[in-house]
C-alpha cells in the first residue's frame, strides 16, 4: 500500500492532506469506505467497519465530528493498511 499522505493526494482527499494527523472521525470513515471497508454497526459512539480479508474489524470511537487523537488515528490507519 502507499503511504496515507501520498494516497490522500492521489485521491479526492487533497483537502485533508495538509493536516493528516489531526482528522475528525467522519473524515477517517470516508477514507475507509473509499478503501473498501464496509460499515457493520454502531454501538454507542463506536462505529465498526469490516473488510473481507482483514484480520479484524476496525472500531472508530467518538462522535462523527470528534477529533481523533494522534495515537488513535495512527492505530486505525495502520490496521487499515494505509500506514
Amino acid at each position: 500500500m502507499t503511504e496515507p499522505l501520498a494516497w490522500c493526494k492521489q485521491q479526492k482527499f487533497s483537502y485533508l492532506c495538509d493536516s493528516f494527523m489531526t482528522m475528525r472521525a467522519y473524515q477517517v470513515i470516508v477514507i475507509l469506505e473509499e478503501q473498501g471497508w464496509h460499515y457493520l454497526k454502531t454501538r454507542g459512539d463506536h462505529h465498526k467497519f469490516f473488510k473481507e480479508g482483514a484480520r479484524r474489524p476496525i472500531i472508530i470511537a467518538g462522535q462523527r465530528n470528534d477529533d481523533l487523537a494522534e495515537g488513535t488515528l495512527n492505530s486505525i490507519l495502520r490496521e487499515a493498511g494505509l500506514k
